[in-house]
């Protein structure tokens, strides 16, 4: 297997997961001088004869000004033509929960888009088994799936493609938990600058709640508890798509199309993303399947 790709990391179950089972001129002036000269007495000279006056000579013919030679009027360049530096932003006023996606982010450029066809993007695959967690990937059918079993309490594990480390982004994929404990959670991890620094979504379909949490130079903080969102799917076969949205500090969150929390939070500006899932109690198992894992970037 290609353990590059996957990271171990203990305590985001025991962060997270307690909560679900409990609930910016001078002005010029001109002045004109004249000066007063005393005349001088000149001898008397004189006066010379008059003389007749020089005749008239005839204007010179003047050519008339030659016409400005006809210029075409100046060509717009078509739509074609004009670079296209178009770099759209999100809008960084307070919406409303349940808003649609900000389509600014649909006008980013698409930089993965996996159906898990095959593995083109280097996902981890294979069988893992340690002490303190099992792990096994496949990409199958059309989906990445993902079998984990703890060896302890409190185990969480992460699973990136090549090419995710991103400042500003929008970031989705499709969740689909099939079976296992139910105090087992799955999501989005973003801006992973190293193992101690990133941020997580969280959902559990179980109990319809999510979490936002952030790893701070290793140490947990909750960002938002485990909420309750009417957005979520819970029935026993749901696939809920969650999306995240990134620029500068401000984030926004969507479960199935519509936005559950927007927040400005500025301690992590880049890193890598992908899937995250944890369970709970020791010897817990679940098993989830991902699809559709779609990076854009502006």
């Amino acid at each position: 297997m290609n353990n590059k790709r996957n990271t171990l990391f203990l305590g985001l179950a025991i962060l997270a997961l307690v909560s679900v089972a409990c609930s910016c001129g001078l002005p010029s002036s001109v002045q004109n001088l004249f000066r007063t000269e005393t005349p001088t007495q000149r001898p008397t000279m004189p006066i010379p004869p008059t003389l007749p006056p020089q005749p008239t000579l005839a204007p010179t013919a003047t050519l008339p000004p030659p016409k400005p030679t006809a210029t075409k009027p100046p060509q717009l360049p078509t739509p074609t033509d004009v670079p296209q530096v178009y770099s759209p932003t999100m809008s960084l006023s307070k919406e409303k929960v349940g808003a649609s996606i900000d389509p600014a982010f649909m006008a980013w450029q698409e930089r993965i888009f996996d159906t898990f066809d095959e593995n083109v993007n280097n996902w981890a695959e294979g069988y893992d088994q340690t002490d303190i967690v099992t792990n096994e990937w496949k990409i199958e059918d059309g989906m990445y799936k993902w079998t984990i079993k703890a060896g302890q309490k409190g185990v969480y594990w992460l699973s990136w493609p090549d090419g995710t480390e991103v400042e500003d982004f929008y970031l989705s994929a499709m969740t689909h938990k099939v079976g296992g404990a139910d105090l087992a959670d799955v999501g989005l991890f973003f801006r992973k600058y190293d193992d101690d620094n990133f941020y997580v979504f969280l959902i559990n379909r179980v109990f319809g709640r999510y979490s936002i949490q952030a790893l701070v130079n290793g140490e947990w903080d909750t960002i938002v508890d485990w909420k309750y969102t009417d957005y979520m799917y819970m029935n026993k076969e749901p696939r809920n798509y969650i999306a995240v949205g990134a620029q500068g500090s401000h984030f926004k969150f969507y479960i199935n199309g519509r936005l559950v929390e927007q927040l400005e939070d500025d301690r992590i500006s880049s890193g890598e993303c992908g899937f995250v899932v944890d369970v709970y109690g020791s010897n817990d198992e679940a098993v989830y399947f991902f699809d559709d894992f779609q990076l854009v970037v502006p």
